[in-house]
């Protein structure tokens, strides 16, 4: 049996490696040890800090939308007004409708330009892309606060403009797959799954303290949130500005040569993985030019990529269970429908999400995972994590009371590994040399399903019973979503005659 991810390789060369199957993996020299904790503490701190954004602020988001619509539906111009009123079908459905095309609308930016992004880190550096994208994050951010807070006689519908500014850096998708190619191209292939769970376990993290922190001062004020947000943008500069540069064609223009070697044997050493200061030697990008960084060679790569039977099903992967995940985002309103609480006094479902989120990448994959080497690895973790959803979801579907609500999110944050596994499994198979370009086209794959799966789940989330109540059959889609997806994942093979 000829393991199928080195056939890959031959299919597309890489200008990393000659020969990564040859290299012992278990060989790490100690400035390479360094310099990938180096990337990797800053890719976590800048992870942390996006995920502490969107939690802390996805409760505030909502409650200041549902305000506001809430304002036009009485016709006042009062800030107080009791939120308790606001929970009538024609507030909870508008207010559903705005936040589901706001999701995708802030898809698009990535749909659209995450290729262009992706060539640009290459060429010009990864640091390079993710600072645009901090710096259009921000002026959408400070859009809606202009908006909500200063500007609120305005229609509320006007929200979805902060969507233009995410085409500065591509947005949070862009930014993300920036710095999974980052970790992958500074850590060997054997090692990126641990890394990157550990990495996504940083989500259960900033969940159990966004969340939480999130609603307690909205309680507080409104606004606070959103000030918090602003801190995390500035600490965001300062991580990225410790970050080493792990662009392959940066890192061949700036590492100096090894004086000790001649151009040949530089170019050939594999005695160092990466040199001071943390950027990639030569000898990762042997042939490597200007002209291979193209978007041209980029789409080219991506139909080659194309023809690969087990990239087809992952690639498929990627796009539908982001269209399955879409239910998410209604899961406090749901809560707060269900069981007629106050949307602040929902923050506890991101507990439970994130709980799972945190026990599941940090501890028990790791863990289950120990003895396994990828690509085997990874296709076990891509179907637990399934199996965990297709349950999870199910659950909350016909869950009705605080404690199954409680256990079908927990076991879906047990099922957050998937990115995890389609994400190491894609890179193993398609080599070093064209991560960026990986990376870049399945967050496209990604947010397109975001795009598809907003007003879909929001249609969905709209079917009320008798009594005006949710029926919640968005969950009833996304079960039967992730029960395709784990059919289809037995298809994935990594190995062939």
């Amino acid at each position: 049996m000829e393991q199928e991810g080195f056939h890959a390789r031959e299919r597309f060369p890489t200008y990393q490696y000659k020969a990564v199957e040859c290299h012992n993996p278990t060989t790490i020299d100690v400035d390479e040890a360094l310099t990938i904790r180096r990337v990797f503490w800053c890719i976590f701190g800048l992870k942390f800090l996006v995920q502490i954004n969107t939690t802390s602020l996805e409760l505030p988001l909502l409650r200041l939308v549902e305000h506001t619509v809430c304002k036009a539906y009485l016709g006042t111009n009062l800030d107080e007004i009791d939120e308790d009123i606001c929970k009538v079908p024609a507030v909870q459905d508008k207010v559903a409708r705005i936040m589901g095309y706001k999701s995708t609308f802030d898809s698009l930016p990535c749909l659209l330009t995450a290729m262009i992004y992706g060539s640009l880190s290459s060429r010009h550096g990864r640091k390079l892309v993710v600072m645009l994208s901090l710096t259009g994050q921000f002026m959408s951010w400070m859009w809606i606060v202009l908006l909500g807070f200063f500007a609120n006689k305005l229609p509320v519908e006007l929200i979805w403009l902060s969507s233009l500014l995410l085409f500065i850096g591509g947005g949070r998708s862009v930014e993300m797959s920036i710095l999974y190619t980052s970790l992958c191209d500074a850590a060997a292939w054997n090692r990126r799954t641990s890394l990157l769970l550990f990495l996504h376990g940083c989500d259960g993290i900033a969940g159990l303290i966004g969340y939480p922190l999130g609603s307690v001062l909205m309680q507080y004020r409104l606004w606070a949130p959103f000030g918090l947000a602003g801190i995390a943008f500035a600490l965001q500069c300062v991580f990225l500005w410790f970050m080493p540069e792990t662009s392959p064609y940066i890192a061949a223009r700036i590492a100096p040569p090894n004086p000790a070697l001649t151009p040949e044997q530089d170019l050939d050493s594999e005695e160092n993985e990466l040199l001071h200061p943390g950027r990639i030697p030569s000898n990762k990008v042997k042939g490597l030019s200007c002209d291979q960084l193209t978007f041209e060679t980029r789409t080219s790569d991506i139909r080659v990529f194309c023809e690969h039977p087990g990239l087809r099903i992952i690639f498929l992967m990627f796009f539908f269970k982001r269209i399955a995940f879409a239910s998410e985002r209604f899961a406090f309103q749901y809560a707060s429908e269900r069981l007629h609480k106050k949307i602040f006094q929902t923050f506890w479902m991101g507990a439970f999400v994130n709980a799972g989120t945190l026990l599941s990448n940090s501890v028990l994959l790791p863990l289950l995972t120990r003895t396994l080497n990828s690509p085997v690895k990874d296709v076990w973790v891509i179907h637990g994590s399934l199996i965990d959803l297709v349950a999870g979801v199910a659950i909350l579907w016909r869950g009705c009371s605080l404690l199954l609500l409680g256990i079908g999110l927990f076991i879906c944050g047990l099922g957050e590994g998937l990115e995890v596994g389609l994400q190491s499994l894609g890179s193993y198979i398609v080599g070093e040399a064209k991560l960026a370009t990986f990376f870049s086209f399945v967050s496209i794959l990604s947010v397109a399903g975001e795009l598809l799966g907003g007003p879909i789940m929001a249609i969905s989330y709209a079917v009320r019973d008798k009594d005006k109540q949710p029926l919640g059959l968005c969950y009833l889609l996304s079960a039967v979503l992730f029960g395709c997806l784990l059919i289809i994942a037995y298809r994935i093979k990594t190995s062939q005659q």
